[in-house]
């Protein structure tokens, strides 16, 4: 999701937009997700570059895939969809193309999770 974008910008792939109607509108609805967390962190910092936290990484995820699971559920979706998306660590965004999670370390660029103050430190 191109969250600082005007106007932002979702792109999905492929096997996420002809799944299903119901995934497919629970994935816009979870990258919706992410642009609300951005506008937020804009408010919340005062200045159009919130920290990347505000709208990515694990927590920012957890948050994204309640509200895509919520939308599941109204649609009276599959089961399956509803429980795939229940069982999500926050982690998704880690893994490789193959399902492999990357080990982030503690100052990992990439990770966001890395710098949030809402995230427990690893190791305690």
């Amino acid at each position: 999701m191109a969250v600082t974008h005007d106007p932002p910008v979702a792109s999905l792939l492929r096997g996420d937009a002809v799944r299903s109607v119901t995934w497919a509108a629970s994935v816009i609805v979870h990258e919706a997700c992410h642009r609300f967390q951005y506008l937020r962190g804009v408010k919340r910092h005062g200045n159009r570059f919130p920290p990347n936290y505000e709208f990515s990484g694990r927590i920012a995820e957890l948050e994204c895939l309640k509200r895509q699971a919520e939308v599941l559920e109204r649609l009276d979706a599959p089961a399956a969809e509803i429980a795939h998306v229940r069982a999500e660590d926050g982690r998704h965004y880690l893994r490789d193309q193959y399902g492999n999670y990357r080990v982030p370390t503690p100052d990992s660029w990439w990770d966001p999770s890395a710098f949030d103050p809402r995230e427990v430190p690893r190791g305690k």
